[in-house]
């Protein structure tokens, strides 16, 4: 199998993975392997994932076992079928800070933004640059 096909078939998996799936109503798992730091402009790899389930948690998940939970406080934005371009942004909880959690899909790539603390002066401003997306049964 020559390079091209093998391109083409891995897509083709990635598309059939996110086909059809809602982000507010499906678990799903967001694998990101590259980190752009938005206040220092670095980036740099990184391996994480983020878990949605619906419209009440989201799952930070790090090396070593680290898990974050942010409790989500409300919802801008629609988003039902992962495999289209599409937006939806959470105001967020996490610990005693209030943030947004921004999940995309544009022409340039799926992405997450997280910024928490004053939008003015945040405390955390990242971009994360997904490479799979996992619905979970």
């Amino acid at each position: 199998m020559n390079q091209r096909n093998i391109f083409f078939a891995l897509g083709l998996l990635f598309a059939i993975s996110a086909s059809g799936q809602d982000i507010n109503t499906n678990k799903i798992v967001w694998k990101v392997d590259s980190l752009f730091d938005l206040k220092s402009t670095d980036r740099f790899a990184y391996s994480c994932e983020f878990e949605t389930s619906g419209q009440q948690l989201i799952i930070w998940k790090q090396s070593g076992g680290f898990n974050s939970d942010f409790k989500i406080n409300s919802v801008t934005g629609n988003w039902t079928n992962l495999q289209w371009n599409g937006s939806i942004t959470y105001s967020v909880t996490y610990e005693d800070e209030n943030g947004t959690l921004l999940f995309e899909r544009s022409a340039s790539g799926i992405r997450i933004r997280l910024v928490l603390g004053d939008p003015s002066q945040p405390s955390l401003k990242h971009e994360y640059y997904v490479s799979a997306i996992n619905p979970i049964p």
